[in-house]
């Protein structure tokens, strides 16, 4: 028997075929979501999954915390493609990735209801705009919500040894993928406790939930320490700090709902999934009377619809967290639909108007897309055929040795905290002749009339970047200077070493010999004297390539769509 008594009358009176309904809808909701994942604009985090993979291909990847991807993802510098075909490529994988979520999320419904709230209960989790655009984004959420979600399937089943084996790998490598997997714990609770209430022999069931509990932190530690070996000097102490940092920065130093304007943008975009989760509530604990096992099945749904509860909480619940932490609480909508059991035509009209918000959501997101990320890195590959280092937000170019720090709010806030002037510091450490300006905070840096974030480069940073590189091709800067020259010389600072090619009208005198325009000079870091007449600019490289296209607009992210400001 299923929790909630199975109501057999899937069809509508006549004509109408809920089941097909659903299924129509599902199929489309998934069609768009694949569209989105090969046009979607790529977001920060992305370019970082992806230069982790790349460092530690290059052997440079030190941290063994949440960097568990990059054995799955290692092929992925083969197939040849940029950064932007190399993402393409994986989001199309987790797009497969997410049918295997749909899948899962449908056996824990059928579970507690008839197909036709099990199909509703995916329906309804597709129809949040967040899902949509953000379910097949390369990132730990899209894979760790699979795995967790299968893990859960695992528990539904016999406890034959296998399938425990199963079980712990997965929830262990669940847990690798993202520390934010214990937001779980309640589902297994639930699942746990459903398990034994119906169990014929508690405590056999009992004892191997326990060895399943056991198993899994122990195939945690087998897959951390494997990981760690793998690794170049896999660092377990810069890790922990890392996680007490998170810990503290994401689950301690906040408000309650610290994000809650994607929140209400979320419910405002999908207000009638909204209620039908909220409704949910009612419903389950109004209706225990007729659940399979009475009133003892209400904690279990209950408990797996709890992840929810870490929006009260949770400082990084961003659009994306929404893929990874929505699916069992959907149980709630199921739990709604069944009640309907006996009102088909309504029952058809939300499946009609779930699905028409689906298509409605796709079409209102912005029409840009990644062409413009795609033609930039493309630029960049063209005017540096060898990678070289670089400054940006997000670790952007993977192939490319990147400097400097994430620069998420989070890392932005820890950059803030130190108060170090990194930029100044790299650059008289290494030679970085590129910035890539995808940040409002490096663009703040390097034009003083652009508009200033609340979170700025300390003055020292500000300085070297602002004095040390010059526009290029649209977000492409390269090390150099403007200059505006006299007879009677000044005196400029290198930072970034290398070969200079002069662009003037005129010759200038450097370092007390003449220099034509065009000719290439080589420039040590430190302070040289340069005299001339009129404007003259000295440009890192041998005649670097510059696209005859015109660049795309700015900024090179849009950021979360819809967002709160939108």
């Amino acid at each position: 028997m299923s929790a909630i008594a199975r109501i057999s009358l899937a069809r509508g009176p006549g004509w109408i075929d809920i089941a097909l309904l659903l299924r129509i809808g599902i199929a489309l909701a998934m069609l768009l979501s694949l569209h989105l994942a090969l046009t979607q604009e790529i977001n920060w985090d992305e370019f970082l999954y992806l230069s982790q993979v790349h460092s530690y291909l290059r052997g440079e990847l030190t941290l063994p915390l949440q960097t568990v991807h990059v054995h799955f993802w290692a092929g992925l510098p083969a197939t040849g493609g940029d950064e932007i075909e190399q993402i393409r490529l994986a989001r199309a994988v987790l797009w497969i990735g997410q049918c295997g979520v749909l899948w899962a999320l449908f056996r824990l419904a059928r579970e507690f209801f008839d197909e036709v709230p099990a199909l509703f209960t995916l329906l309804v989790y597709l129809s949040f705009d967040y899902v949509l655009v953000n379910g097949t984004s390369f990132r730990t959420d899209t894979a760790a919500v699979l795995l967790l979600l299968m893990s859960l399937v695992l528990l539904l089943g016999p406890l034959s040894a296998w399938r425990m084996g199963l079980f712990c790998f997965l929830a262990a490598l669940a847990a690798m993928v993202t520390v934010k997997s214990v937001f779980y714990a309640p589902a297994f609770i639930g699942l746990a406790l459903w398990r034994l209430l119906r169990a014929e022999n508690r405590w056999r069931v009992a004892v191997r939930l326990m060895v399943m509990v056991a198993g899994t932190f122990a195939a945690f530690a087998v897959l951390y320490f494997a990981h760690k070996a793998s690794l170049p000097g896999g660092n377990s102490a810069i890790a922990g700090r890392m996680l007490n940092d998170a810990a503290k920065t994401t689950l301690l130093e906040t408000q309650l709902f610290p994000r809650w304007g994607y929140l209400y943008v979320a419910l405002s975009h999908a207000p009638l999934s909204g209620a039908l989760v909220a409704g949910g509530i009612a419903v389950v604990l109004l209706g225990g009377r007729n659940l399979s096992g009475g009133w003892r099945a209400v904690p279990v749904l209950l408990l797996l619809a709890l992840p929810i509860g870490s929006f009260v909480f949770y400082r990084n619940a961003f659009p994306y967290f929404y893929v990874f932490i929505l699916p069992t609480a959907m149980l709630l909508a199921g739990a709604n639909m069944a009640a309907l059991a006996r009102v088909r035509w309504l029952q058809g009209l939300l499946v009609i108007l779930l699905s028409v918000g689906i298509l409605r959501s796709w079409h209102g997101l912005p029409e840009r897309g990644l062409a413009h990320q795609a033609r930039t890195i493309t630029a960049v590959h063209e005017i540096f055929p060898e990678p070289v280092a670089y400054f940006d937000r997000s670790y952007t170019l993977a192939s490319f040795s990147h400097t400097g720090f994430f620069m998420s709010s989070w890392g932005m806030l820890n950059y803030a905290s130190r108060g170090r002037p990194v930029f100044r510091e790299a650059l008289e450490n290494r030679t970085v002749p590129l910035l890539l300006v995808n940040s409002p905070h490096l663009l703040a840096a390097v034009d003083p009339d652009a508009p200033q974030p609340d979170a700025t480069l300390v003055e020292a940073d500000r300085v070297a970047l602002a004095e040390s590189y010059i526009p290029h091709w649209g977000v492409i800067w390269v090390a150099g200077k403007e200059l505006d020259l006299d007879d009677e010389g000044t005196t400029i600072e290198i930072l970034i070493p290398g070969p200079y090619t002069l662009e003037s009208d005129a010759p200038i005198l450097l370092d007390g010999e003449v220099r034509a325009p065009g000719s290439v000079t080589l420039l040590a870091r430190g302070a040289h004297e340069v005299a001339g007449q009129g404007k003259a600019t000295l440009r890192w490289g041998d005649h670097l390539a510059r696209p005859d296209d015109p660049a795309p607009a700015p900024p090179f992210f849009e950021g979360f769509r819809p967002g709160p400001k939108t």
